[in-house]
C-alpha cells in the first residue's frame, strides 16, 4: 500500500475534546488490482508517536483526539498502513492553535428550515 500523500499537516483548535476528528489519511493498494480482489484490507495504526494524545481508526484512517490536554504547539504522528503482507509509513504534523473566541455559541448541533418554492 502507498499513502496518497507523502506527509499530512492539519490544525487543531483549542479547546478541543476527546473524539474530535483531526484528519483522515488514505492509502491505496496496487496489489488489489493484480489479485482481482474486491475487498481490499488495509489496517492503519500509529507507530511510537504521541499515542497518549491521538489515535487512528484501524479501518478508516481517521485520526482523532483521545486526550484534550494538548500542551505542545506541534505534534508529529507516524502512521503505518498494512495490507497483510506489506506496509508503508507517512507522517502527520498536527499544529495546535488557540481558537479566537467570538462569543458566539450554537445551542443545537443541527438546524433545519424549509422555504416554499413560490415565495418571492
Amino acid at each position: 500500500p502507498k499513502f496518497c500523500q507523502d506527509n499530512y499537516e492539519t490544525i487543531v483548535l483549542l479547546p478541543t475534546y476527546v473524539g474530535v476528528e483531526v484528519l483522515r489519511v488514505e492509502a491505496l493498494d496496487s496489489d488489489v488490482a493484480e489479485e482481482k480482489s474486491n475487498t481490499p484490507y488495509l489496517a492503519y495504526s500509529l507507530v511510537d508517536s504521541n499515542l497518549e494524545y491521538f489515535s487512528v481508526e484501524r479501518h478508516t484512517g481517521i485520526v482523532t483526539v483521545i486526550n484534550e490536554n494538548l500542551s505542545k504547539d506541534r505534534y508529529r504522528l507516524n502512521v503505518k498502513v498494512w495490507d497483510g503482507r506489506f506496509s508503508s509509513m507517512t507522517s502527520v504534523t498536527v499544529l495546535v492553535r488557540e481558537a479566537v473566541d467570538s462569543g458566539l455559541l450554537f445551542t443545537f448541533p443541527v438546524y433545519s428550515a424549509s422555504i416554499p418554492e413560490n415565495v418571492p
